[in-house]
């Protein structure tokens, strides 16, 4: 494929949401939250402010309206404007942009998120099982399993038609959109940066072989012959003293201790993380709004944390709590992280406790708090 082919754009075909598609826009692409804060936010502001009654209930429907007027009308300039023709390199390879095609092509039939991996067998699809976890805990745990798997290269279908791209030739991964166009270039790297091919040396031009001079042996010089004589061994006297009485005592085995039985799962994690898990229950029956997360800052003191006021009137209670998660996550790997986290979901049905040394997070119901057989990435 040559340059200017593997830099032209390719499109594929990708449902647009609704905001766009009432507007019919063309030129202009506004994001999730972009369209989430220009429809449901200015119909929200509009019912804010005529129960405040400092709009009519007009404004309910106004608003909205001339918001989306303004948007159409900046869509109607920018496809007046005349186009700048940039020609800009994609990063990676041409193997890499053919596998995020092909990621983009298989979205339209499996709902994201998954991940292609292309090793020496082929290309395979993964995708994990969805259970409590949300989708951006889907993406992470699948970037958790591509630095496991370390293929080729690999390309991970996000929720919002979004992919990510890696291979062991570039420094950082790449995030293209849906029309497969460049967004950023420098996500943190998931597989190793591949070392170059180390150049043998070419094997040296046979040259002509050296002349070897062959000289006479010289003549052997005359060999002397004397008899030996024989030695005298000398004659050595020993004193047998006589032996010990010997007396032996017989010492019985100890008893070999019996093997320790598996600890049960109710034996995962520390009596610190059960008490935090107990101390969510009752703040749950006291009445608490999930989601929230108690984290244990140092030994006896606790922290509630709960979605902020803005993500909270925006968000769903799984996007609350995937947000709190992902908080949670960046706040581990800080050096004044907590000691234990204990993270309950959307209306208390289930909470998700955390600390340093567990395989993954412990899972359990509310109320009685018995252990629920799913396998959470822990967050430490």
């Amino acid at each position: 494929m040559s340059e200017p082919a593997a830099r032209e754009r390719v499109s594929v075909r990708h449902t647009q949401p609704l905001y766009p598609r009432l507007l019919q826009l063309k030129n202009v692409h506004p994001n999730a939250w972009q369209r989430a804060a220009l429809g449901e936010g200015m119909a929200g502001l509009g019912i804010l402010l005529s129960l405040a009654d400092l709009a009519s209930a007009w404004s309910i429907v106004v608003l909205p309206l001339a918001v989306a007027g303004v948007v159409k009308a900046h869509d109607v300039v920018t496809g007046m404007l005349p186009e700048r023709p940039v020609v800009v390199p994609r990063p990676g390879s041409d193997a890499l942009w053919a596998l995020v095609e092909r990621g983009g092509r298989e979205a339209d039939d499996v709902p994201p998120p998954f991940a292609l991996l292309e090793t020496d067998e082929g290309v395979q699809r993964i995708a994990p099982a969805a259970g409590i976890l949300t989708g951006t805990e889907l993406a992470d745990a699948l970037r958790e399993g591509l630095r496991a798997a370390a293929p080729t290269r690999a390309v991970l279908v996000r929720a919002g038609g979004e992919l990510e791209g890696y291979e062991g030739s570039l420094a950082h991964g790449l995030l293209a959109g849906p029309s497969l166009d460049v967004l950023a270039a420098d996500l943190p790297p998931v597989l190793p940066l591949a070392e170059g091919p180390v150049a043998e040396e070419p094997p040296a031009a046979p040259g002509p072989e050296p002349v070897r001079v062959v000289e006479p042996a010289p003549d052997p010089e005359p060999v002397v012959v004397r008899a030996a004589e024989p030695d005298v061994e000398p004659v050595g006297v020993r004193v047998l003293e006589p032996e010990p009485d010997i007396s032996v005592r017989i010492i019985p085995a100890e008893p070999q201790p019996e093997p320790q039985p598996e600890p049960e799962p109710a034996d995962v994690g520390s009596d610190a993380l059960w008490a935090l898990l107990w101390a969510a229950q009752a703040r749950i029956d006291a009445g608490a709004e999930a989601p929230f997360a108690l984290l244990e800052v140092v030994e006896g003191e606790v922290v509630e944390v709960h979605a902020p006021g803005p993500a909270a009137a925006l968000l769903t209670a799984d996007e609350q709590a995937g947000a709190l998660r992902s908080g949670l996550l960046d706040l581990a790997r800080r050096p004044d992280a907590p000691s234990r986290v204990a993270l309950v979901y959307n209306k208390g049905a289930q909470l998700v406790g955390y600390e340093p040394g567990l395989a993954s997070g412990i899972v359990v119901a509310a109320g009685t708090l018995a252990l629920v057989p799913v396998d959470v990435p822990n967050i430490f």
